[in-house]
């Protein structure tokens, strides 16, 4: 009969444990649960509220906070403060990783810290505390143990997004998920939304009214890495530059007519789709497919005024 605030936390874990959560509200009237989970209890009595990475401003803070406990003479200053941001923002301005980073600052100056970020952030976020769980002492464990919740549908789609620069939109996900472990029980579209409710892929609506899916970078590369140990990544890379060679062909014609405005809102978030795709391109000496990518995709780059980049790709 007590007014009481219990707090449950990393209810992800324990997920079968819901049922017991909602007999307590049920039976205990004064009794209000604060719980922190990646994934939703789906309770009628549950109101979600998502919690965001830190803003950039309050990353750099952080950031600087935790690099001057490691080192004292550490301080922001006016010719380092870009780069900060920049590390911030590559890190998904995410506390842990933040937290992680900073303790390298003895080590590497931020611009050396960038450039190692830039290459292969999680092999760098690996020193953490020893007071704080295994699972968060490096970022690769900490996104590791969310994986390792999922089923092996939900894990092969998580795997396939990794090779998206940027996100994607519905079409995306369903031309790169083609050939995935898919049941009867488990169709795409509700292992889709599975992920986006355990928070590994962010769902955003664009101006339009689209659905956009994305990865946070860090997590992007943790998807990659998985991707490359099952062999998949050679695969994936064919079907991503598949879905854009087709998509940036279709549109080729549409920029030419009364739809081009349209058509150039649509194809603005899949620049850096486009610029991965071409990459990959290069990459494996693929000339002909990369030739066919900016024949397909130069009036766009034209439209733009994006002429510059073009004749480099070119």
């Amino acid at each position: 009969h007590k007014t009481m605030l219990m707090v449950l936390d990393n209810c992800e874990q324990i997920i079968d444990a819901a049922p017991l959560v909602a007999e307590l509200l049920a039976e205990c009237s004064g009794l209000c649960i604060l719980a922190t989970s990646r994934e939703r209890l789906h309770l009628r009595a549950e109101q979600r509220c998502n919690v965001p990475p830190l803003d950039l401003a309050a990353a750099v803070d952080l950031f600087t906070q935790r690099a001057q406990a490691i080192a004292g003479d550490f301080s922001r200053t006016p010719g380092n403060q870009l780069t900060l941001e920049a590390i911030c923002q590559r890190l998904d301005c995410l506390p842990l990783a933040l937290e992680l980073c900073a303790v390298e600052i003895d080590l590497l100056s931020p611009t050396q810290l960038l450039a190692q970020l830039q290459a292969h952030s999680l092999d760098l976020l690996v020193d953490g505390a020893h007071d704080l769980p295994l699972r968060q002492r490096t970022l690769r464990t900490a996104i590791g143990t969310s994986y390792a919740l999922l089923n092996e549908e939900e894990r092969s789609l998580f795997r396939s997004l990794g090779i998206f620069m940027g996100g994607c939109d519905w079409h995306g996900v369903a031309a790169i998920a083609t050939g995935r472990v898919e049941t009867s029980a488990h169709p795409l579209h509700s292992t889709l939304h599975a992920l986006v409710n355990k928070s590994l892929v962010r769902a955003e609506s664009l101006p339009n009214g689209e659905q956009r899916f994305s990865l946070l970078e860090t997590i992007r590369e943790y998807a990659q890495e998985q991707a490359r140990a099952h062999g998949e990544e050679t695969l994936l890379s064919q079907r991503h530059y598949a879905v854009y060679l087709q998509l940036f062909r279709t549109a080729d014609s549409q920029l030419r007519g009364p739809e081009a405005a349209t058509w150039l809102a649509r194809l603005e978030p899949e620049q850096d789709n486009l610029r991965a795709a071409l990459l990959w391109t290069l990459e494996e000496a693929r000339y002909a497919d990369m030739a066919w990518l900016l024949v397909v995709s130069h009036w766009f780059w034209h439209l733009r005024g994006n002429w510059y980049e073009c004749g480099t790709w070119l």
